[in-house]
């Protein structure tokens, strides 16, 4: 029983380091192509820069303005990228901190409001809760989910005006 007992030891063992091994390659790959595109975006996104600098047609100016949204997506694409693969091997803990959630709420709309009122829409904020409550949570990270839910919901209302609504659940 003891050698049978060692040899599921070792082949244990084995598998345990080809995992990690794995995991390792996984980190070193994703992060060489991280790399990668972020240093072919940064080259793109300067020359399209400098390009906007120069005189253009009309037809040009809105190509251009197309591009440059392009690479602004591409680069967001590629911080929720990092951000996700950070926190997927470990390389990155949640920024755990108590907010309070009024204050959170009120600069968040605080934010996009011009956005709004620029396309003609309200943005309002409906908030029950007392005005100091606390939670705890990665305030960055769910402000940039936020951020995107309301880029989004700009992008698709085309009257009316959009409710950032918040309750307390008990």
């Amino acid at each position: 029983m003891s050698a049978h007992s060692d040899s599921l030891q070792r082949e244990l063992s084995l598998e345990s380091q080809r995992v990690v091994d794995a995991v390792g390659e996984k980190k070193a790959f994703v992060n060489v192509l991280q790399n990668e595109l972020k240093a072919s975006l940064n080259g793109v996104s300067s020359m399209l820069t400098l390009l906007k600098a120069t005189e253009l047609e009309i037809e040009q100016k809105e190509y251009l303005g197309l591009a440059l949204s392009s690479s602004g997506n591409m680069s967001t694409t590629l911080s929720r990228l990092q951000d996700y693969v950070a926190l997927d091997t470990g390389q990155a803990e949640p920024k755990m901190s108590k907010v309070e959630v009024g204050v959170f709420l009120n600069s968040i709309r605080d934010r996009w409001s011009p956005m709004a009122k620029k396309k003609g829409l309200s943005l309002e904020l409906d908030h029950f809760a007392p005005s100091s409550l606390k939670v705890k949570m990665d305030e960055e990270r769910v402000a940039k989910i936020l951020d995107e839910l309301i880029k989004n919901s700009l992008a698709e209302t085309k009257e009316g005006g959009i409710v950032i609504k918040s309750e307390l659940v008990e």
